[in-house]
């Protein structure tokens, strides 16, 4: 089944040393992989989400928050055989998700090459919700307009170079 979204999301950097805490607090964990087949104004990925997979197709349509997407649940060999077409490398993660009445809070700690970057993304019904909202205390730099930050350029680019010199 495929389902159209809109996402109005802001991204930090995590402050390493609440890492503990957030995994403490998490509701539920769960590892992802997934990696880009086109990429650019239009984003192509497909994800493992724990033992499901995904095919995914967004935009931006409006500034930096938000973008619109259709995701359809596929099979493990749709999302096996298309690696043929991956742009870049894989990310790995686990994502911690934390409740919160006022916005979904979940927490990615990367895995792999990206080890030791932590992002969280809180996700509003709209972005008038987003700019008004207090963020958790472990969210550290506010990371949103850098797209060095986004999925899609990690897994082209690696770890942004200024996370390397933290």
């Amino acid at each position: 089944m495929e389902t159209e979204n809109m996402e109005v999301e802001r991204k930090f950097i995590v402050d390493r040393s609440q890492l503990p805490k957030i995994k403490r607090m998490a509701t539920n964990i769960v590892k992802i992989e997934q990696y880009y087949t086109r990429v650019g104004d239009i984003e192509e990925r497909y994800c493992r989400f724990g033992d499901r997979f995904f095919h995914t197709v967004r935009a931006k349509i409006y500034g930096d928050l938000t973008r619109i997407g259709f995701e359809e649940e596929c099979s493990s060999s749709d999302y096996e055989s298309n690696k043929i077409d991956m742009i870049g490398n894989i990310i790995s993660k686990a994502r911690y998700f934390i409740q919160s009445p006022d916005y979904v809070c979940e927490v990615d700690e990367y895995l792999g090459q990206m080890k030791g970057l932590n992002i969280c993304s809180l996700e509003f019904a709209s972005e008038q919700e987003a700019e008004i909202i207090d963020v958790p205390e472990f969210c550290k730099e506010e990371v949103t307009t850098n797209s060095s930050y986004r999925n899609k350029n990690l897994a082209l680019n690696g770890l942004p170079m200024e996370h390397k010199r933290i």
